[in-house]
């Protein structure tokens, strides 16, 4: 499998270079395929369907080559944060659902700033 990975941008605009198309059906393209969600959603879909590939091939060397033993060899999924908490409960969650699917451990790492000491 080969995945050539590019931006929507940059493939709307290699489309726009006659890259593509013949210069006469470029308007058309761009009307009714080449539209940012469609693209997006293609690039989406292609990327997971690679990892998914790497998944299987990496999962079938694995079992060719060791016991099971009920754990992946993907070591674990660490989630690194600081005190900003924005992000955190997203950060959290995605840290979790890919250990899950790796079927691995996940840890935390959290990191504060040093508070200030009043000087005087």
């Amino acid at each position: 499998m080969v995945n050539l990975d590019l931006a929507v941008e940059d493939l709307q605009e290699r489309l726009k270079a006659g890259r593509i198309y013949a210069e006469d059906k470029i308007p058309w393209a761009l009307e009714h395929f080449f539209k940012e969600q469609n693209l997006s959603t293609l690039r989406e879909l292609s990327l997971r369907e690679v990892a998914e590939s790497l998944e299987r091939a990496s999962e079938a060397q694995a079992r060719r080559e060791q016991p099971r033993s009920g754990r992946s060899g993907y070591g674990r999924v660490m989630v690194c944060m600081s005190s900003y908490p924005p992000y955190a409960a997203t950060l959290l969650r995605r840290g979790s659902r890919t250990a899950g699917r790796l079927n691995t451990d996940c840890s935390l790492s959290m990191s504060r700033r040093p508070r200030k000491r009043p000087t005087g």
